[in-house]
This record gives C-alpha cells, structure tokens and sequence, in this order.
C-alpha cells in the first residue's frame, strides 16, 4: 500500500514546487497545507471503502 503512495506523494510535491517556484515560500507553504488537508480527506474515504471491502 505504501509503494502505491510513495511516487504519489513525490510527484505532489515536485508539481507544487514547479507550480509555485516562482511565489514566496509563505505562499507555498499555504498551498501544501491546504494540499495535504485534501490529500488526507481523500485519503481517509478510500480507507472507509478499503475496510468496507475487507470486511
């Protein structure tokens, strides 16, 4: 499961440091975060599916 979310999280954040490069690095670090809480949102309902299936 890990090994599906490695290269994900990489590329997340190599596009956010091309994307914003040129910006602050305030404004970077507000984009990650709002970012992750997504990140995390989609990954808390994949899990409820995961378990679901499991059970």
């Amino acid at each position: 499961m890990n090994d599906f979310f490695i290269p994900l999280k990489k590329g997340i954040i190599i596009s956010i440091r091309t994307i914003f490069g040129r910006y602050n690095s305030n404004f970077i670090l507000k984009k990650k975060k709002i970012i992750r809480k997504i990140i995390n949102k989609e990954l808390n309902v994949f899990g409820i599916y995961k378990n679901i299936y499991n059970n």
